[in-house]
């Protein structure tokens, strides 16, 4: 009798450890898990930031070019 209170003591012990490093586990998760998507947040902000920046250079280049174009051909309009 008193060798299985003694097993069941140990027993007991052993799930409660069981238990408290599962929720370690756990909440080492969820801040492993929150750090990861904080990365990919910040990565997608900085490509989002690379592609408007991209976006607005190619604009500029069209359009001066277009203003150019535009201004030689009034200057030649003007010379003949």
């Amino acid at each position: 009798m008193k060798i299985q209170k003694i097993s069941q003591i140990i027993f007991s012990s052993f799930v409660r450890n069981i238990g408290a490093r599962a929720r370690q586990l756990s909440t080492l998760a969820g801040i492993e898990a929150g750090r990861i998507s904080s990365i990919g947040q910040a990565t997608g902000a900085g490509i989002q930031a690379r592609a408007q920046i991209s976006a607005g250079a190619n604009y500029t280049i069209a359009a001066t070019g277009a203003q150019v174009r535009d201004s030689n051909r009034q200057t030649t309009t003007r010379a003949e």
